[in-house]
């Protein structure tokens, strides 16, 4: 063996010597920083609220989960009906924002949250819906007053069903967010009385939009009823508005999951809200496909995104509507390279919805994965990256090890060391298939047989790339063998020796470009792991024959790029304007 083997081998068992010991002794490594930037009243993930699709729904329905006790006073608390002590458990609501003691939420039945659809008998669907504040710092939103409110002035009695003790008394709509005193909520004029939806505006689906039916198409069971079944979208006046559905795994990125649904509640319409574990994208696809200038938001990770872009596929748009992201996610390489960071790390969810408005609309080529004999691939639709060798099977043992105790993989960071560890583990073996990739693999691309680059470099991995991030943010191309583009019909194909592979982790190196190509055939001669968007598989060979991969060009699908630096302030004039 080369003396540079000798070195790279004692380096890596170096590293993972050190991530074994700091896992051995309980560190907490990669647990999230971001869980303590959460913001107070997190709700649990056990208990998010959803609203209620059927035929019993109610337009008013409040969405109550249980939260901090210290954090969250009791709507009622200073109301002879509210006898709960202050450290009794409480409920709030994420769509208001009101919270009260569990004992206390049977006493304000009257008090309604905002209406999210038409059941048609709705009369106020446009005006604002007032909930008093136990707290607000600020102005008064009236332009004949702009009066700072007063803190010693808060409400003795918070009920939306009486008049406030003090007039001074701070109250907020739940849809446009802004604060009025009292006296000067009353007054407003008519005109002034329209709530204009606030600073998202032009993302929250209106709940005129929303119309329950007032009669059953037909007869099936609640267990097989359809959202298409009791509702549909009527879109009257779109003007500039750009309809924003968000689909969100909560069992992503720890708690943040759940705290995006919660935010995303508050800050929009809850019904453009959809919890991806509560049956998937499609039928809230079917409800709002004919919305025009529809945009999506995906809260999870690169799967997540590729599921809903497939379903859209399904679902049959006059029009794909375009996609943004925010990662929760392990890797997040689609994320990243359409600058939507590498990862949610808490913080203002108003910033993300604006950047998701003033986002620019670009293409991301997708790819057909054809085999010639019957396989148990995961995906059969390339969006990401194709790998076949070293990395795949690090990533299967990733992957089996999660699937088997997934407690052991509930961060992001702890997930990436431990991805590397298995990555050193791999790549020490002597006597694996894949260390050999080499001779096991043949690839052809546009009709070139590029076999002899693998044999001479002694390949170990080699690679498919349709996007310019990596393995959470590694960039293997070398952009002076051509320029990398999402929309080019053509994907990019490397090799990696042992040596390239290894310096691509250790130095963000780069692999052997063999070239961009619009159809590339892989023929694999031994069992072999190969990973498809970072999920894994096994590929079984018979000994007497090859299994084959062709690779070719699907469609494309609309993306968001999140807008940079002057890019974006220049998006924010114009939107502003």
């Amino acid at each position: 063996m080369c003396i540079s083997c000798h070195w790279i081998k004692r380096v890596l068992r170096r590293s993972l010597k050190k991530i074994n010991r700091r896992l051995s002794t309980g560190d907490n490594i990669g647990r999230f920083p971001e869980t303590a930037r959460v913001s107070p009243g997190q709700i649990k993930p056990s208990k998010d609220p959803l609203p209620i699709w059927t035929p019993a729904a109610e337009p008013d329905a409040h969405l109550w989960t249980e939260c901090d006790s210290s954090n969250d006073s009791c709507y009622l608390k200073s109301q002879p009906d509210c006898k709960s002590r202050s450290s009794s458990s409480r409920e709030r609501c994420n769509a208001c924002r009101i919270a009260v003691h569990t004992s206390c939420k049977s006493r304000i039945v009257k008090t309604k949250c905002r209406v999210t659809f038409d059941d048609g008998n709705q009369t106020s669907l446009s005006k604002h819906k007032w909930v008093n504040l136990p707290r607000s710092s600020g102005r008064c939103s009236s332009k004949d007053c702009n009066e700072k409110f007063d803190k010693s002035k808060l409400p003795k009695m918070l009920s939306t069903e009486k008049k406030p003790s003090d007039e001074e008394a701070p109250v907020m709509c739940s849809w446009c967010k802004k604060s009025y005193h009292y006296k000067c909520a009353v007054n407003l004029s008519p005109e002034e009385n329209i709530c204009d939806f606030g600073e998202h505006r032009k993302l929250i689906v209106p709940p005129s939009w929303i119309v329950k039916k007032s009669y059953s198409e037909n007869e099936r069971s609640d267990v097989e009823r359809r959202l298409t079944d009791d509702f549909e979208i009527i879109a009257e006046d779109v003007g500039d508005r750009t309809p924003l559905l968000v689909f969100i795994n909560p069992k992503s990125g720890g708690n943040q999951g759940h705290y995006v649904l919660s935010e995303m509640q508050y800050r929009l319409n809850p019904r453009q809200i959809f919890d991806l574990t509560k049956g998937g994208p499609k039928q809230a696809l079917e409800l709002f496909r004919d919305v025009p200038n529809l945009r999506i938001l995906c809260a999870g990770g690169d799967g997540t995104c590729g599921w809903v872009m497939s379903t859209i596929d399904d679902v049959g748009f006059a029009e794909k509507p375009p996609v943004a992201i925010l990662p929760l996610g392990t890797g997040n390489d689609l994320s990243r390279s359409f600058e939507w960071g590498g990862g949610y790390t808490g913080g203002d969810i108003s910033k993300i919805l604006k950047s998701v408005e003033n986002g620019k609309v670009t293409a991301l080529d997708r790819w057909n994965i054809d085999a010639s004999e019957e396989t148990n691939l995961p995906l059969k639709v390339l969006n990401n990256y194709f790998t076949v060798g070293v990395d795949a099977e690090a990533c299967l043992k990733f992957h089996s090890e999660r699937e088997q105790n997934p407690d052991k993989f509930n961060s992001r960071l702890g997930n990436k060391i431990l991805y590397t560890q298995y990555g050193v583990m791999e790549f020490l073996k002597f006597n694996c298939a894949s260390r050999e990739m080499y001779k096991h693999v043949e690839i052809t691309c546009d009709g070139e047989d590029m076999t002899p680059k693998l044999e001479r470099i002694k390949a170990c991995c080699v690679m498919l790339l349709n996007i310019k991030s990596y393995s959470g943010g590694f960039k293997p191309w070398d952009e002076s063998k051509g320029k990398a583009s999402t929309e080019d019909t053509r994907i990019e194909v490397l090799a990696f020796s042992h040596h390239q592979f290894v310096n691509l982790y250790l130095a963000k190196g780069t692999g052997e470009s063999l070239g961009q190509f619009s159809e590339v055939e892989l023929k694999l001669n031994h069992t072999l792991a190969l990973q498809v968007d970072g999920e894994p598989v096994q590929i079984k060979v018979n000994p007497s024959e090859s299994t084959r991969f062709k690779i070719t060009h699907r469609n494309q699908h609309k993306l968001m790029m999140r807008r940079r630096g002057k890019d974006k302030k220049r998006a924010e004039n114009e939107t502003a304007s």
